[in-house]
């Protein structure tokens, strides 16, 4: 009797000491699978070596490993599910609920990542990343002042960050505090020249009346992208102003032709 329960007890042995290896090359095939962008082979042998060790404690980072391969593939109901189930072993991992929200960010799931975000920032409160994404998800939600608080946390650690200038910006002129908002917006032009902060500094000025200001900012801007339409857009819109129709009719023709924004055009051109 003894040595059949010997004999028992080493078989059980031998067939969890194959499990854990298959369950192992099964997580390395998966690395290599990811590095190599093979994605639906990474799921597949990802989901294989769950089925082999369910309670392995190693499983809450393949889960995570798993949702990341499934939102690759647009497969964001997915994703959300090997997320949850992630969390549910592992609550507090900063990685989990960051890559959860995005997920869900995608899945337009806006408030549920709202609700992640806050999570990962209350368990890192200086994380960049978690912040700024936090902050751009309440000003898609309309809490602005949430935003506001979450860019100006940002700010204090990173004063030349571009993100949270941006965000600013944007939470300011919300609130209708424009005079603020045009300072973080020059600001973020001293640090980022480009096309897109010209437009938003000069979208600034003209809900303030400073029209040669806006006139500067269109200027610079289409010298460094002349087929921008939202400036079109702006520039058609101060002729508007100064009832030079004509030439409001030539740069809106531009505008649409480069693709302005269908929502501006609607604003400005009721």
């Amino acid at each position: 009797m003894k040595h059949l329960l010997s004999i028992l007890l080493l078989s059980t042995l031998s067939a969890l000491t194959v499990s854990a290896k298959d369950y192992y090359e099964r997580v390395d095939s998966a690395d290599i699978y990811i590095a190599r962008n093979k994605w639906a082979d990474a799921e597949r042998t990802l989901k294989e070596a769950l089925r082999l060790e369910p309670g392995n404690i190693l499983n809450s980072m393949l889960l995570s490993n798993l949702g990341y391969v499934q939102h690759t593939q647009g497969k964001l109901q997915e994703a959300i599910e090997s997320y949850d189930v992630a969390l549910a072993m592992t609550p507090n991992s900063l990685v989990l609920l960051k890559n959860r929200a995005n997920a869900l960010i995608d899945a337009g799931l806006i408030d549920r990542a709202y609700d992640d975000l806050t999570a990962a920032i209350d368990i890192e409160p200086d994380n960049q990343e978690c912040r700024s994404r936090h902050g751009f998800v309440a000003l898609q939600l309309g809490k602005y002042d949430s935003a506001k608080a979450d860019f100006e946390t940002i700010l204090c650690l990173h004063p030349s960050s571009a993100d949270a200038l941006l965000g600013m910006t944007i939470s300011l002129d919300y609130l209708g505090q424009y005079d603020s908002a045009i300072d973080y917006a020059t600001q973020l032009i001293d640090l980022q020249k480009n096309a897109d902060n010209y437009f938003t500094r000069a979208l600034l000025y003209i809900k303030v009346n400073n029209l040669p200001a806006a006139d500067d900012d269109v200027r610079e801007g289409l010298k460094i992208d002349n087929r921008e339409g939202n400036l079109y857009l702006l520039r058609a819109y101060l002729h508007k102003l100064r009832y030079r129709k004509e030439e409001a009719e030539i740069d809106k023709k531009l505008a649409i032709d480069y693709n302005a924004d269908a929502q501006l055009i609607q604003q400005l051109f009721p």
